[in-house]
């Protein structure tokens, strides 16, 4: 009885100090809070260009990494990869600050930039972490992609399917067909690799997705000398997504585009877009759409 009541004595001594602990960080999180409202960045006008500017215009500032890892993330979600990289390098650095969405969007900034050397390490620290399906996928997705720029197509893949087993469906599963499509076109089976981007054409009904597996679908079918079945995959891009093609960000193809395109475009990485306003894929041609992929017949998903 008494050993039972020394382990409860224990238990609520260990209960108290971390209780303490809590509200030791919790007190030195808002003080550092109060500190930061008044700084002077904060007082500038809202948005990410006059932080920039005046960051740019004053080398010696003495800039709070919260705002630096702020300014890195909000960089990377309107695709500035190189800021998102200059921002969030320093960040990755501390290891105080350090945190794994940070690893990962400037790897994948990094990636973008055609610097899958040095993204390689950062997606192995970060793949020492993620322990949830869906942040282990997007880990294992940038590695493959590192793979793929090193031409490593077969660790490419392997890391690949290895993703869309934890997500067999959403937003990275998507992702995920898709750069299966660029380890195929890379190996220069573009039959292969445009089944793959119609294969996310048909699955999925999203304008930041379904575009590109269209256009990129194009781009395989006229690498194999298909310019039929290239020709119809324009013409649904067009039917369904006329905005894209208006796009001066969008390239024509892959081919023309420059050295520093995307190994895998992606445009605000793991976050949920609502459904696309766009027409949806017109009944007429759904079904020779599944044909091609080899998929039965079901409604195009949102991510």
């Amino acid at each position: 009885m008494d050993r039972l009541g020394g382990l409860r004595g224990q238990g609520l001594q260990r209960r108290d100090s971390a209780s303490r602990d809590r509200a030791q960080i919790g007190s030195s999180a808002i003080r550092r809070a109060r500190n930061l409202a008044h700084h002077p960045l904060l007082l500038l006008p809202p948005g990410p260009p006059a932080l920039r500017r005046t960051i740019a215009e004053n080398k010696s500032l003495n800039i709070p990494v919260e705002i630096t890892r702020w300014l890195g993330r909000k960089s990377f979600e309107e695709g500035d990869f190189s800021a998102a990289e200059q921002y969030l390098l320093p960040v990755a650095k501390d290891s105080k600050n350090v945190d794994p969405e940070v690893l990962i969007e400037l790897a994948e900034a990094e990636i973008q930039l055609g610097k899958t050397r040095e993204a390689a390490p950062i997606v192995a620290q970060y793949l020492e972490t993620a322990r949830e399906p869906q942040g282990r996928a997007r880990g294992l997705q940038a590695q493959a992609a590192v793979s793929l720029g090193q031409k490593d197509f077969d660790e490419a893949a392997k890391l690949c399917d290895e993703s869309l087993l934890l997500q067999p469906e959403g937003r990275l599963n998507a992702e995920g067909r898709l750069l299966s499509g660029e380890i195929s076109f890379a190996r220069g089976d573009y039959d292969g690799a445009a089944r793959a981007f119609m294969t996310v054409a048909v699955l999925y009904d999203d304008s930041s997705v379904t575009p590109r597996a269209l256009r990129r679908a194009a781009d395989a079918y006229r690498k194999a000398n298909n310019e039929q079945e290239a020709e119809k995959a324009l013409q649904e891009l067009q039917q369904r997504f006329p905005d894209f093609i208006k796009s001066p960000k969008s390239p024509r193809s892959i081919d023309e585009a420059s050295p520093s395109y995307p190994l895998y475009g992606r445009e605000r990485l793991g976050r949920s877009k609502p459904p696309s306003k766009n027409r949806p894929c017109p009944q007429s041609t759904r079904k020779s759409l599944f044909q091609k992929a080899g998929l039965r017949k079901r409604s195009p998903r949102t991510v």
